[in-house]
């Protein structure tokens, strides 16, 4: 949820002592156009998603107060789509969505500068099957909670056609990555591409991957 500075692949790669590589992002990720995006955890918006799926409709989940005005005025300004003023976790209710400045944040723990309450939500409580536009991504980037909020998905995944969703492999308070990897993958959606990733220090602290829907699922 926070408006990270995004290292270019071949930044991060020569890091770690490899020769660099082309930046990678959504524009460059593969497969049909989507009509319906649900994007949660925007910041401030994720402009080379919407540039890639230009038709697509819009769901933002966005519960930092200094970027829902934003996202009104401009996103929503040029396309079609709601804007949802919360967050979304595996249960209904409220959260304490800690800050980093005016510009991050996280429900995942108390790493911020300062704390909200805000509103959570559990997706398949939000949206119905009867509001999803097929084919649907949806695109994950909450900063730790990404499996808090897949989890409050389940009752929605079977509307939904491919997940793209930030790994964190540096924070073992979060999750562990084969965690979110095997819910995933209970549910018919296996990885099949890598969008980007963020390292320092010879260390890689999250990556962005793309989850397809199994369509030969061995028995």
């Amino acid at each position: 949820m926070r408006r990270k500075i995004r290292l270019k692949v071949g930044d991060a790669v020569g890091m770690m002592g490899y020769k660099p590589v082309r930046r990678i992002d959504f524009s460059d990720m593969t497969g049909d156009d989507f009509a319906h995006v649900i994007d949660v955890g925007v910041a401030d918006g994720t402009p080379d998603l919407y540039s890639r799926f230009p038709n697509a409709f819009l769901d933002l989940f966005e519960p930092h107060p200094f970027y829902q005005d934003h996202l009104a005025a401009t996103v929503l300004r040029q396309r079609e789509g709601r804007l949802h003023r919360m967050g979304l976790g595996s249960a209904d209710g409220t959260a304490a969505l800690f800050l980093k400045g005016r510009t991050g944040s996280t429900l995942s723990a108390d790493r911020g500068q300062g704390q909200v309450e805000v509103p959570v939500r559990r997706l398949d409580a939000v949206l119905q099957a009867s509001d999803i536009r097929r084919p649907c991504l949806l695109k994950v980037d909450t900063e730790g909670y990404e499996l808090e909020v897949l989890k409050g998905a389940s009752g929605l995944l079977d509307h939904i056609d491919c997940i793209v969703s930030e790994l964190h492999f540096t924070s073992p308070q979060m999750y562990r990555p084969r965690d979110l990897i095997l819910h995933l993958d209970r549910l018919g959606f296996e990885m099949s591409e890598m969008l980007d990733f963020h390292a320092g220090n010879g260390r890689v602290w999250c990556a962005d991957f793309v989850f397809r829907r199994m369509t030969d699922r061995p028995a």
